[in-house]
């Protein structure tokens, strides 16, 4: 696990709003949480991204799934939207940045803006949040970034022009179960099948 975020969110109360030295202090990363970079060079600590409000305490926010089930989660989300070779990759010890990576293959830029509201719309029940979002908006590929498990959703030929999947050519690929197998394989084109290794 390579614990690039500290979730942290801003519980309401009717104390008094936050003083500003230490709002300053955690805007400049000077305020002992950890924060980092992500694609979009944006702080991960998830209480500034959102408007702040009067609080008193700082909570952390439960996490109910693991990287593995997080990737596998949208791998089944991803199928059963039609997305097309739907892969997960097992990149612990090869990355720096997380421990799987799922790559998904859209029809069109709206399909891929389908599917990835369908995948964080999944996690959201089960109390996960990206650490970030990044192109959502052209729709020819998005990242959802949920620190150790990160989504690429491609329109086709973008996955296709930047060669993706050749990065992780040497990753063991996650296995599906039979049905889910059944269900990827009709969804494949062949490009990337000779890539797969499974463990």
């Amino acid at each position: 696990m390579k614990n690039r975020k500290s979730k942290l969110t801003f519980e309401n109360s009717d104390a008094e709003n936050l003083d500003a030295e230490y709002l300053n202090a955690e805007l400049s990363g000077t305020s002992g949480y950890e924060t980092s970079a992500t694609p979009s060079n944006t702080l991960s600590v998830e209480a500034l991204a959102s408007p702040l409000t009067p609080t008193s305490t700082l909570i952390s926010n439960p996490s109910t799934l693991n990287s593995k089930q997080i990737a596998d989660t949208a791998i089944r989300i991803a199928i059963e939207q039609k997305g097309l070779d739907v892969f997960g990759y097992d990149v612990n010890g090869m990355s720096d940045v997380a421990d799987h990576i799922v790559v998904i293959s859209a029809t069109s830029e709206r399909h891929g803006k389908g599917i990835a509201d369908k995948i964080r719309a999944a996690l959201q029940e089960a109390c996960e949040k990206p650490v970030s979002v990044s192109g959502y908006d052209g729709g020819e590929w998005i990242l959802l970034d949920y620190a150790d498990t990160i989504i690429h959703i491609f329109h086709e030929p973008t996955r296709q022009y930047y060669e993706f999947d050749d990065l992780w050519k040497d990753a063991d690929t996650l296995d599906f179960s039979p049905e889910l197998e059944a269900a990827a394989r009709k969804l494949r084109t062949g490009i990337y099948i000779s890539q797969a290794k499974h463990s």
